[in-house]
């Protein structure tokens, strides 16, 4: 009976396989989850004066047929929102409502419903101000083996990239795709090489400490992948150099709601090539 090897690159790579699988079931979960984003059932922006939350034809934030007609009201005053629920079993910044509340920052609610509450959530983008929902029962018409789809993998869009430092108190201007613009502080920039190339891509902070968020787009985004571009999330550098794992690229929450108000990627982050790794459209997709 022969004996069969398996060589130690066979069993990196097969770890490499089965970690990568576990982080796009994660991924999938984060879109198809209770309160994912395929969750979210309108993002409405609020106008001056009353806007009712509720199913009633004439809410202006609608709800499922199943809600109440009128469950909340957000009166919209300047700057300022004043949050009233019209039901029973509304919370509101973790709090059980016992009357209005005032803020000028954003706010979750919760209310009860079968089969998991529904979440509103007060949300601001520079001068908008609006509610999103999210209904645990939306998920269920969508299908993540056939909405989410990859590249094949390929380790060798796994790239070290040297780590280039921010100048002090550096800043770049985002623009979301509401047309708001701000000023973001910049985490870096990797530099790698491809194909006799030399490219760079600036971080900005991803929100968790020592990770950094690249936004970029590449030629794939004119029809193989969501033309909006894609998103990257990596660890900080190591003696000055930082990993780009680009089979973990994937799409921003818009390519997959309509409710999202994604950043757009900067001009410096414009590759001019096809970067054939991580999320893809799905068949029939555009």
């Amino acid at each position: 009976m022969t004996e069969t090897k398996i060589s130690d690159s066979e069993t990196i790579g097969a770890a490499y396989d089965k970690q990568l699988a576990s982080w796009r079931a994660q991924y999938a979960e984060k879109l198809a989850g209770p309160y994912g984003w395929w969750s979210i059932t309108t993002l409405t922006w609020l106008e001056p004066g009353a806007n009712i939350l509720g199913s009633a034809h004439d809410a202006r934030i609608p709800l499922a047929k199943r809600l109440p007609e009128e469950a909340v009201r957000f009166e919209l005053v300047g700057d300022e929102v004043t949050i009233t629920p019209l039901v029973e079993g509304v919370m509101i910044a973790g709090q059980a409502a016992s009357g209005p509340v005032v803020t000028k920052e954003p706010i979750e609610l919760r209310i009860d419903a079968d089969p998991q509450p529904v979440l509103a959530k007060l949300i601001f983008r520079g001068e908008l101000i609006g509610v999103r929902v999210y209904d645990p029962a939306a998920p269920a018409a969508r299908d993540r083996d056939t909405e989410i789809a990859w590249f094949d993998t390929d380790q060798n869009w796994k790239v070290t990239a040297e780590f280039l430092a921010p100048e002090e108190g550096e800043t770049i201007a985002v623009a979301d795709i509401t047309g708001q613009v701000k000023d973001v502080h910049v985490a870096g920039r990797a530099r790698f090489e491809y194909d006799g190339g030399s490219y760079t891509l600036v971080a900005t902070p991803a929100g968790v400490p020592g990770r950094l968020f690249f936004n970029f787009r590449d030629d794939t985004n004119r029809s193989q992948s969501y033309g909006g571009g894609r998103f990257l999330n990596v660890d900080g550098p190591v003696d000055g150099r930082i990993e780009l794992d680009f089979n973990r690229a994937h799409h921003p929450p818009c390519a997959h709601s309509p409710y999202a108000t994604c950043p757009t990627p900067t001009e410096e982050n414009r590759l001019p090539f096809e970067l054939l790794a991580g999320e893809r459209y799905a068949a029939g997709q555009r």
